[in-house]
């Protein structure tokens, strides 16, 4: 709960442009998913978390995030996290 709770954090927080919190709350999440086995929600963890770092101009660390997203989504065969992990690193 406290995965999904972050999470929505986070995407609130990029939703309202306060980046600074969305990344915050967007790396807790993602720290917490990894104790999961639910990749959804590490891949929205991820992408919440990446879309708050390129809007902190942190580009680097935002695309090698996305590109883990991209892999992950391919290997296991997740085409809408795919699809929108394209589109963001477009």
């Amino acid at each position: 709960y406290k995965a999904v709770a972050a999470n929505s954090l986070s995407y609130v927080y990029n939703a309202t442009r306060k980046y600074q919190s969305a990344a915050r709350f967007g790396k807790i999440a993602l720290d917490l998913t990894r104790d999961t086995d639910n990749l959804q929600l590490q891949l929205e963890a991820m992408t919440n978390y990446s879309n708050s770092l390129r809007m902190l101009k942190r580009y680097r660390k935002s695309d090698r995030i996305m590109r883990q997203v991209l892999e992950l989504a391919r290997k296991n065969n997740l085409k809408e996290q795919y699809a929108n992990a394209l589109g963001n690193l477009s």
